[in-house]
């Protein structure tokens, strides 16, 4: 039988025992400075040139253009109406200045053992590309039917976000996302 992803102590425990033992093995790698980052089957720099980004960009991927933002699209592998975003991409003055990519998504009855598979390979992607120093912030945010809660890791310019919605089903019920990023100085 499923449980609520966040449901239970038990996977709480559970993925907090990861982070733990994700935590032991940064200590044991070393820094490794890196301002790429691969996003499906591409790998981004950043620094990298818009047009010819975005011509590369355009033959790979699906780009949905963020409302608001010119200069920033998501990426997703599939057509709408199946659009899945797996990551993200921003320029500045014709230049790449941050990259997202998506780990995973995890809606209502979602193992907690792929969420937590999620999270350690967003961690150890970070650390491995960045070092293991980083700092961690906490956020919560509630608003009638929804509670938003946000742990963010930063190694430097690399950026774990673990992001869980606990809602309503009428208002998007159970969710989770699990992203690691990197931007620009």
């Amino acid at each position: 039988m499923a449980l609520p992803l966040f449901g239970s102590m038990e996977r709480w425990r559970c993925i907090r025992r990861l982070l733990s033992i994700s935590i032991a093995l940064w200590l044991a790698a070393g820094p490794v400075a890196s301002q790429d980052l691969a996003v499906g089957s591409m790998w981004f720099q950043l620094g990298q040139d818009q047009l010819t980004t975005m011509k590369e960009v355009s033959a790979r991927f699906t780009v949905v253009p963020v409302s608001g933002q010119p200069n920033t699209f998501f990426l997703s592998e599939k057509k709408p109406p199946n659009v899945r975003v797996i990551g993200g991409i921003e320029f500045k003055e014709g230049k790449l200045t941050w990259i997202q990519r998506s780990w995973g998504n995890f809606i209502g009855l979602d193992s907690a053992t792929d969420a937590a598979k999620a999270i350690y390979a967003a961690l150890e992607s970070a650390s491995s590309a960045s070092g293991t120093s980083a700092t961690i912030s906490t956020r919560v945010q509630r608003v009638p039917d929804i509670e938003f809660k946000t742990v963010t890791l930063d190694f430097g310019r690399r950026r774990v976000t673990i992001s869980s919605t606990d809602a309503t089903p009428n208002a998007g019920g159970k969710q989770m996302d699990v992203t690691e990023s990197v931007r620009a100085q």
